[in-house]
């Protein structure tokens, strides 16, 4: 903080950020693949809805299908499965 009637020095900073033109093409060619595969309205980008890999549905079913998938090495019981019926 300066004084009252005293000059502020200029604050500078340096970044010494060394990026490969390679590195680049890649990222580029990254942002291409998802704005081909984007499958969105223009509505559905202004009101700001997720692409679908991104999306809450998506989330849910990824881990609907880890979930049908038996553990490797072991079976799943009744027991273990929270929502079956118990007798």
């Amino acid at each position: 903080m300066t004084k009252p009637g005293q000059k502020q020095r200029p604050t500078v900073h340096k970044v010494a950020a060394t990026v490969s033109p390679d590195d680049v093409r890649y990222l580029e060619l990254q942002r291409d693949e998802v704005l081909k595969s984007d499958r969105r309205t223009d509505a559905d980008k202004y009101l700001g809805v997720p692409p679908f890999q991104r999306s809450a549905l998506f989330e849910y079913q990824q881990r609907q299908a880890q979930r049908s998938q038996p553990a490797a090495g072991g079976s799943a019981t009744a027991s273990s499965m929270p929502h079956a019926k118990r007798g």
